[in-house]
């Protein structure tokens, strides 16, 4: 009898011990998982960020369009005083601070032409930017606007501008392409409702247009759509255009 009982008290002791030790680990707290401030960067927080960027630059480009040097600087000048969120990815950083120095900088032009290098310094920077970040601009593929009429055309002008802007800020390639063929075919004024100047400045435009056509780098795009914005300038002010106030939520 005494022999078959150290097994079972073997066993027991075994038994407790292992229960001891269940015990013991089911007791000991759980260390929760490390995370870094970027982890709690959402999507969310991501589209807000951007949309702030994208608002002053946006109003930006449309000031320089229209000529007005003053909102232009105000407007570069509110992009270059958005703060990174600390909690964005690090990768980030260097192209922040990157638009924040060329925002800075543009918002000191004192004329169409600075203002226009500034504003290419602005915009191939966002491009890159995105170009390095899959997860970047999306934008829609809107057929031109038709008809024969001026504001047709002026619409059709506008399209064009916009699918050049999609195409560096995308970076978007077919946008690009688009974009310059439509302005290298652009004609409002050649009906003889423009003056001489405003004729030689849409000539100029479709110049732009052809020379957009052989650009590939996002550097040299970034550069003649500068160029393109400010003879938008330059034409609007000799036609002395009056534009409604833009709305960044249209």
């Amino acid at each position: 009898m005494f022999g078959m009982r150290v097994p079972a008290l073997f066993l027991a002791l075994v038994s407790a011990a292992a229960c001891g030790e269940k015990k013991e680990k089911e007791s000991a707290p759980v260390s929760p998982p490390a995370t870094s401030p970027e982890d709690s960067f959402t999507e969310v927080d991501k589209v807000a960020l951007m949309e702030q960027h994208y608002t002053a630059a946006i109003v930006a480009h449309d000031m320089l369009i229209r000529g007005n040097l003053e909102e232009f600087r105000s407007r570069l000048t509110t992009l270059s005083a958005q703060e990174l969120p600390h909690r964005a990815p690090q990768t980030w950083s260097e192209p922040h601070k990157q638009m924040r120095a060329a925002a800075k900088a543009a918002g000191q032009a004192t004329t169409l032409d600075t203002a226009a290098v500034g504003m290419a310094s602005v915009v191939q920077i966002c491009g890159a930017c995105h170009a390095a970040n899959p997860q970047g601009p999306v934008y829609r593929r809107p057929e031109a606007p038709k008809g024969e009429n001026l504001p047709a055309k002026m619409q059709n002008h506008q399209w064009a501008s916009e699918r050049l802007w999609e195409g560096i800020t995308g970076p978007w390639d077919d946008a690009w392409v688009r974009g310059a063929a439509a302005r290298a075919q652009s004609r409002v004024f050649d009906d003889g409702k423009g003056t001489g100047t405003i004729l030689e400045l849409e000539r100029r435009m479709r110049k732009h247009g052809e020379d957009a056509k052989t650009l590939t780098t996002l550097a040299d795009r970034a550069t003649l759509y500068g160029t393109l914005l400010s003879t938008c300038g330059a034409c609007h002010q000799q036609m002395n255009a009056n534009f409604k106030t833009p709305d960044p939520a249209e």
